[in-house]
Order: structure tokens, then sequence, then C-alpha cells
């Protein structure tokens, strides 16, 4: 007398592959993600961005953190939406990838709702009146629009 079985896997094998996904320790990236430059001047963004984030050495600048700071004001959503995201995938729900694309766009949201919001340390008179705004993260909007979110999985660069 012989036994067969008939194997089925009923999306087994789909979820161990995306929970080993996590050991790869994708991530996402916000923010400049390129070396890009002003289309008005050519300087590099990177430069407007960072002068902004953390203020120049001269002072001309002052510090004007609108990254470190919507991260720290924004931690509790953050570490929510990574718990409600590994429920999710260990529910098979969703994917890591698509958990890390949601997180990435909310925060770039969150980023560039504080370059609007943020008034303080405010700009300089002459700055206003070249801008004809006192947004002190505003001018044209190009650094703004060009905050992006990526997402990084293993073997991506």
């Amino acid at each position: 007398m012989s036994v067969q079985f008939d194997e089925k896997d009923l999306g087994w094998k789909a979820f161990v592959n995306e929970v080993k996904k996590l050991d790869k320790n994708p991530y996402t990236k916000i923010g400049i993600q390129q070396d890009e430059n002003h289309p008005e001047d050519g300087e590099s963004l990177l430069i407007i961005a960072s002068s902004n984030e953390f203020g120049t050495h001269d002072g001309r600048i002052p510090e004007r953190s609108y990254m470190r700071s919507t991260h720290d004001e924004n931690k509790r959503l953050i570490t929510s939406m990574v718990d409600r995201g590994y429920d999710s995938i260990i529910a098979g729900k969703s994917t890591v990838k698509t958990v890390l694309s949601q997180i990435g766009a909310v925060f770039k949201g969150e980023v560039q709702k504080k370059m609007v919001d943020l008034t303080s340390p405010p700009n300089a008179e002459s700055t206003i009146k070249r801008k004809g705004s006192s947004n002190p993260l505003i001018d044209t909007g190009f650094l703004r629009q060009s905050i992006k979110d990526k997402v990084v999985m293993e073997g991506d660069k």
C-alpha cells in the first residue's frame, strides 16, 4: 500500500521570502537624493539644503533644521507606522517595499510641511525684500519640491 501526498503552499513560501527581506536591512531615504543643481543659479542643492539645515560657519545663514527636527517631532508616528507595517507584513497583507514606501511618503510630506511652516529664525530684511516673502525656507519652492523618498532594498544603491 502506498500513500501519496499533495503539497499545497497556500502562500507560505511567499511569506517566508518576504519576511527574509527584513534580515537584509532595507530602509527608506528621505531628503535630497542626488547632486542636483538649482535651476536659477546652478548652486548645488546639497549645499543649499545643508546650509539651511545646519547653518553656515560664517553665520550668514542660521540653522533652520527641517529634517532633524521633523524626525524628532515625529518619532511616535514613525514608530507606530513601523509597528503597523511589521504587523501587516506578518499578516501577509503587505510587502516590505510597500511599507517602507508608505513611511517614506508620509515622512517626506512632514518634512515639506515643516519647510512651509517654519518661521524662525526669520529672514534678514534684505532677504525678505529680494524674495518678496518672509518664509525662511521657501523662495522658489525648488528645495521643498526636491525632497524625495526612496526605498533601498538589498542590491539597490
